[in-house]
């Protein structure tokens, strides 16, 4: 009998090997947990890459073929991103500016059926992603888009200066640029659109 509670003794783990082993677990699962989260925010809370477009002479007419004043302006929106569809809504509510051609460029995915609707006021393009990095090499949305009448671009940036800011100032940065002032570019606080930038943003698919 003694030699059995002696073998179950040195079977059994010390109280303290225990303890040790529960806040080892606890330590994993708290770092698959903030690692998990980091990945589910990074499109909303971390600056995505703001890639200039460079359009080629073409693709200038085409953007500048309705414009009938200084300015063309295109808002890149994302029907999967809950961001563009944020400032969809704005949209929707605000109307066009008076004088500005604005145009609404909708990256379609066929995972989402989410629909975004604006006034007929509002020129909408849909498009792929694939269309949207070939034609405008832009990977993140929601973005303004603003171009002069040559075509050259004077603004391509967020919406917003902090992330899920309460004031989208579209209306604030286009009413600059008509006045001539230079405005810089505010940070892109959305989702990832390429694929691109998807694999480098969430290596793991645990959002994309």
């Amino acid at each position: 009998m003694a030699l059995t509670l002696i073998a179950w003794d040195i079977e059994m783990p010390s109280e303290k090997l225990k303890s040790l082993l529960s806040r080892f677990a606890l330590l994993i699962w708290a770092s698959l947990l903030t690692v998990t989260i980091s990945y589910l925010m990074v499109g909303h809370w971390v600056a995505l890459p703001n890639n200039q477009p460079v359009f080629e002479n073409d693709q200038i007419v085409r953007i500048n073929m309705d414009l009938a004043s200084q300015l063309h302006v295109q808002h890149i929106l994302s029907q999967s991103c809950p961001c563009s569809h944020r400032i969809a809504k704005h949209l929707a509510a605000r109307w066009p500016i008076p004088s500005v051609a604005e145009q609404i460029v909708v990256v379609e995915s066929p995972n989402d059926t989410t629909s975004m609707v604006f006034p007929d006021a509002y020129a909408v393009r849909r498009i792929s992603a694939d269309q949207l990095m070939e034609e405008y090499s832009i990977e993140s949305a929601p973005l303004l888009l603003v171009t002069d009448s040559a075509g050259n671009v004077v603004y391509s940036g967020g919406y917003t200066a902090r992330k899920q800011g309460f004031e989208i100032r579209d209306y604030e940065i286009i009413s600059s640029l008509l006045r001539g002032e230079s405005v810089e570019a505010l940070p892109i606080y959305g989702c990832a659109v390429s694929k691109r930038l998807r694999r480098a943003v969430d290596p793991l698919g645990l959002k994309y």
